[in-house]
């Protein structure tokens, strides 16, 4: 497929069998349900190879730096169980320009406005009730404000990891709930690295969620 939009259509299953929603509906319908959703496909072959390859050039010129904790927006101490190397686009920007960033550039756009479409249907009254969605926490409307620029990360290898953490756990600093939606896309194989294609049973690698209990009765 020469497709670049995300996801694709069929990557996505709603819990209720609905096949008259949008990509981002049905992503939000199983947001609602679940808290989390995993999907596949969405961008050609041609368009992977292409974001790989400026990946793997930003590594080559170790533009790349160890990621760190903040608290409140800031660098935080403890950074003994984080050891991914991480770049963030906007900062890339101001230094160097768009060069070298093309398609993740449009990798970024893409990946914003889909947020920004899922974000339009959890603050639909159709996902109340028991659910993730509009008023789950607040009683108030979920509201797309602005989205965080791309970050780009990489993990080396011999065990490497992110150890647990949240993604929003103090609002980012900010005065309203801050981040509410991190949608993770993996580009895959980088055999430049190892020599070989990533393998899960050779390599590792994993991702562990641990969604919140619906109400104080289901927390332990």
């Amino acid at each position: 497929s020469s497709s670049s939009k995300l996801p694709s259509a069929s990557s996505t299953s709603s819990p209720s069998g609905s096949s008259a929603l949008s990509p981002a509906g049905a992503v939000a319908e199983v947001l609602a349900e679940r808290a989390f959703c995993v999907c596949s496909g969405g961008l050609s072959l041609t368009t992977l190879e292409a974001l790989r390859s400026e990946a793997w050039h930003l590594h080559r010129r170790n533009l790349l730096k160890p990621g760190a904790y903040t608290e409140r927006g800031q660098s935080a101490a403890g950074t003994s169980n984080r050891e991914d190397h991480i770049l963030w686009l906007g900062d890339y920007r101001e230094k160097y320009g768009a060069e070298g960033i093309q398609h993740l550039s449009r990798l970024d756009n893409m990946l914003e406005q889909f947020g920004r479409e899922v974000m339009e249907h959890l603050a639909n009254d159709v996902y109340e009730g028991p659910s993730w969605g509009a008023r789950a926490w607040t009683g108030k409307r979920f509201r797309h404000s602005e989205s965080t620029d791309l970050m780009l990360a990489l993990y080396p290898g011999n065990g490497a990891s992110y150890g647990p953490h949240i993604d929003n756990l103090d609002g980012d600093g900010r005065k309203d709930l801050g981040r509410v939606l991190s949608v993770v896309y993996y580009l895959g194989n980088f055999p430049e690295i190892r020599g070989r294609s990533w393998t899960q049973a050779q390599d590792g690698g994993a991702l562990l969620l641990y969604p919140p209990a619906r109400n104080r009765s289901q927390e332990s």
